[in-house]
């Protein structure tokens, strides 16, 4: 064989060798993919007006899906949730009350690859404006024998809802219901005084929540003034 049938001898060799190599790396390339740790993906606003919504949805991606162990808590309580053929989760939240709560989630895949997510949210009632309480004078001077009279008005978006009480000594421990009208005026009034009197008043409103005003009248008696 001559030079040239040589070199060309090799060269083709040299050719197959390579179409082979190549060969072998594409197909390790194509059908030998890396076993990934399971995906969680999602977001829960950190605030939920109470009634807004009744779920939340998340979803979770894996090279098997079927085969992924979830363990998922909500406030520590154990639910039994599975993800659709797309990997959604769907959480019923239409139960849950006021106040913080914490979701957490746990995947293991077939080969022992975990993966972690947590997501703390808490479920609030509609913004209330706080109930104001308005009372025409917190000191009264009268003498004694004469009557007195408080007069005051509370104020909140939900009259309807207020309930007013007063008492002259410790409210806590003793209590008499105070008549309101529509618009929140009332009158409190004392047929004769004879001493000195530390008067309570305290409006308790909220329809959601419930807030309190209190004010402090202090009826204060004289002698009667001397003829002149």
């Amino acid at each position: 064989m001559d030079d040239g049938g040589q070199a060309k001898s090799i060269f083709l060799a040299a050719l197959m060798i390579g179409s082979v190599i190549l060969g072998a790396l594409v197909f390790d390339l194509d059908g030998s993919k890396e076993n990934l740790a399971p995906i969680i993906d999602g977001s829960i606003p950190n605030q939920i007006l109470i009634g807004s919504t009744d779920s939340i949805e998340l979803s979770i991606s894996d090279e098997d899906l079927p085969s992924l162990a979830l363990t998922v808590t909500m406030d520590g309580q154990s639910l039994e949730v599975e993800p659709d053929e797309n990997g959604t989760l769907i959480f019923d939240i239409s139960e849950l009350s006021v106040g913080e709560h914490a979701l957490k989630i746990i995947a293991l895949d077939s080969v022992g690859q975990e993966s972690r997510w947590t997501s703390l949210f808490t479920i609030h009632y509609p913004a209330e404006d706080a109930t104001v309480m308005i009372v025409n004078e917190n000191e009264i001077i009268v003498e004694k024998g004469d009557s007195a009279s408080i007069q005051g008005t509370v104020v909140h978006p939900a009259i309807n809802t207020c309930e007013l009480i007063w008492s002259d000594g410790d409210i806590g421990n003793f209590s008499l219901s105070l008549p309101i009208d529509d618009s929140g005026r009332f009158t409190l009034s004392f047929d004769e005084v004879n001493s000195n009197m530390t008067i309570i008043t305290q409006a308790t409103c909220g329809t959601w929540e419930d807030t309190v005003a209190t004010q402090t009248i202090w009826i204060n008696a004289t002698e009667p003034t001397e003829p002149a």
